[in-house]
C-alpha cells in the first residue's frame, strides 16, 4: 500500500511537469481576442486524473498552475492563470469521477462528453458573471471594452452575454473536444499492465 502511495505521487509529479510544458505551448484563436490562447495541459490532466483518480487530477492542476506561474509569469494578473485551474477542474474532475466507477472506455468517453458540457457551462458563468469583470478592473479598463473586442471579430457581438456566448463558449467547447480526443488516444495507448498498478 505504501509503495503504491509513493507511486502515485511520483506520476503525480511526472504529470504536473508535463502539463506544465504543455501549458507553455499556448497560441491566440481567431474567433476570441489575443488574450484567450488555447493550450492543450488538459490532455495531460485527464490521462492522469484516469490513471489516479479525481484527488491526483486537482493536485496535477494546481501545481501546473503554480511551476507555470514561476516559470512564465502572468499576462493576465493572474486571472488567466485562475481561469486556467477553474476550466480545468471543471473539465478533468467530472471525466475522472465517471470514468472511476467502472474503468472502461464507455465510462472514459461518457467522462469527457460530460465534462466537456461542465467545461462550457462553468466557462459561461464564470467569464460573466468573475472572470471577464475582475480582468476588466484589475487592468484599469471596462466590460464594454472587452466586449467591445469581440466586436471587432463578430460584429453581431453587442453585450457581454453575447460576447461569452461567442467568442468565449466557442473557445472552451473546442479546447473540450480536443482535449477529449487526444486524452482519449493517449490514455488507450497506456498499457494494462500500467493502468493496473495504479
Amino acid at each position: 500500500m505504501k509503495n503504491k502511495r509513493v507511486k502515485q505521487i511520483a506520476y503525480i509529479g511526472v504529470f504536473s511537469a508535463l502539463a506544465t510544458v504543455a501549458m507553455l505551448f499556448k497560441v491566440p484563436v481567431p474567433w476570441a481576442p489575443a488574450f484567450y490562447k488555447l493550450e492543450l495541459s488538459e490532455v495531460v490532466c485527464l490521462v492522469g486524473g484516469y490513471l489516479l483518480g479525481a484527488p491526483a487530477a486537482l493536485a496535477i492542476e494546481i501545481i501546473k498552475i503554480l511551476i507555470n506561474f514561476l516559470i512564465d509569469g502572468t499576462t493576465t494578473a493572474g486571472v488567466g492563470e485562475l481561469s486556467n485551474l477553474l476550466m480545468g477542474c471543471s473539465f478533468v474532475i467530472p471525466a475522472t469521477i465517471i470514468y472511476r466507477r467502472r474503468k472502461n472506455m464507455v465510462e472514459a468517453i461518457m467522462g469527457v462528453v460530460v465534462g466537456t458540457v461542465c467545461l462550457a457551462v462553468s466557462s459561461c458563468l464564470l467569464n460573466y458573471f468573475v472572470l471577464i469583470p475582475m480582468y476588466a478592473t484589475l487592468f484599469g479598463t471596462s466590460v464594454e471594452a472587452i466586449v467591445g473586442m469581440g466586436k471587432v471579430i463578430f460584429p453581431s457581438i453587442n453585450n457581454l452575454w453575447s460576447f461569452v456566448l461567442t467568442c468565449v463558449l466557442t473557445f472552451n467547447i473546442v479546447k473540450g473536444l480536443m482535449s477529449s480526443i487526444l486524452g482519449l488516444l493517449l490514455f488507450k495507448a497506456i498499457p494494462d499492465r500500467i493502468k493496473n498498478t495504479l
